[in-house]
């Protein structure tokens, strides 16, 4: 599926799963998982389109058996009309990011106070 709507699906398991009244707890380490980032950030590419490129301009024949195409300067005009902005992540998505990022903050600092606690009682 889409990377979006699995982090969706994802998301909404973890917070069934964080309910006291559901005993079957869901695996969602796919959220915390720096693959799940980086498939939302991934977009597919159009693959290449060489239907209007006749086989004799190729200059070879390349080791898949595809003809190569090779020129000297490409491209050779740079049409900036042609660009934008990178698509912004879902702020939806942006916003699972960073409750989690500040869970895990607050999570790894009640653990240090508690060591700290632990270690000045035993010593």
């Amino acid at each position: 599926g889409e990377p979006d709507v699995i982090f969706f699906d994802k998301s909404i398991d973890a917070k069934k799963s964080r309910s006291r009244l559901n005993r079957k707890k869901t695996d969602v380490t796919y959220l915390n998982a720096a693959d799940a980032h980086r498939s939302l950030q991934e977009l597919a590419a159009i693959p290449p389109n060489h239907s209007n490129l006749s086989p004799e301009t190729a200059t070879k024949i390349g080791s898949n058996g595809y003809h190569v195409y090779e020129y000297p300067v490409w491209p050779p005009n740079f049409d900036m009309s042609l660009f934008c902005s990178p698509r912004p992540i879902a702020k939806d998505i942006a916003g699972e990011f960073e409750k989690r990022n500040d869970l895990k903050k607050k999570l790894s600092t009640i653990t240090r106070q508690i060591r700290e606690k632990r270690k000045n009682l035993q010593g």
